[in-house]
């Protein structure tokens, strides 16, 4: 009986001792996992340099307070533009270059001009910045065709004079002249085209420096609007 007794004994510390055994080496491995999970994960982040969850991604615009995106395109936009503008005020100005700087140098050569006589000729108006005849003036500059014809005929080898004027509500002095230069040469080309020989018409870009008048014979000044007389083309006719 006690033989037995010291057997059961002997089983049930066994028993104790296999049950620690296991539950400590289930707890190693356990360890084991994790420091090798953590190792990989640093492997990865140092190798691949992708930030972590709590890894703080920061925007260019984060202390940025008083910016607001929308005026940041406003700017981008407004800058697309200008430089779009002054491409064209540039493209104007090389089409014309030679052309235009002598008559920047040499308009007061060209004053005598405004004594002489309209013979009849009438204004032709533009639109702001345009220098094309606008379809409601058409049949005003084949008026004026028609009457330079008559001159032209009648033997006196006359010159005709065509102006070019702009206004003054934007723009550079050289850009406006430029502009009235390409007014008055597209009225010239419409001449051309109907008979008139080229080497009877001379050009004369004003600029915005001869404006026109009120009633109270002040120039006309303001805005663009107001300024749509000044948008114009005169003929005039010297006599030889």
């Amino acid at each position: 009986m006690k033989k037995n007794y010291i057997v059961v004994l002997s089983a049930t510390f066994s028993c104790l001792l296999l049950v620690s055994g296991c539950k400590h080496n289930t707890k190693s491995k356990k360890n084991k996992l994790e420091k090798e999970a953590g190792k990989r994960t640093e492997v990865v982040d140092k190798n691949v340099n992708i930030p972590l969850a709590s890894s703080e991604v920061k925007s260019y615009f984060d202390d940025k307070d008083d910016m607001n995106l929308g005026e940041f395109v406003l700017v981008e936009d407004s800058a697309v533009s200008k430089n779009k503008a002054d491409k064209e005020a540039s493209d104007d100005q090389f089409d014309a270059s030679k052309d235009s700087e002598v008559a920047l140098n040499n308009t007061e050569d060209f004053s005598w001009a405004a004594d002489q006589d309209d013979n009849g000729f009438k204004k032709c108006h533009f639109e702001f910045d345009r220098y094309e005849v606008k379809s409601d003036e058409d049949k005003l500059v084949d008026a004026n065709i028609a009457l330079a014809k008559k001159l032209v005929a009648e033997g006196n080898n006359p010159s005709i004079i065509i102006e070019g004027h702009s206004c003054h509500a934007a723009g550079s002095r050289t850009y406006n002249l430029v502009l009235s230069e390409k007014r008055a040469k597209t009225v010239a080309d419409r001449f051309v085209a109907a008979g008139i020989p080229a080497d009877s018409i001379k050009l004369v870009p004003r600029g915005q420096e001869c404006p026109e008048k009120d009633a109270l014979g002040n120039d006309i000044t303001g805005s663009k609007d107001a300024q749509w007389l000044n948008r114009r083309s005169e003929v005039r006719v010297i006599n030889a």
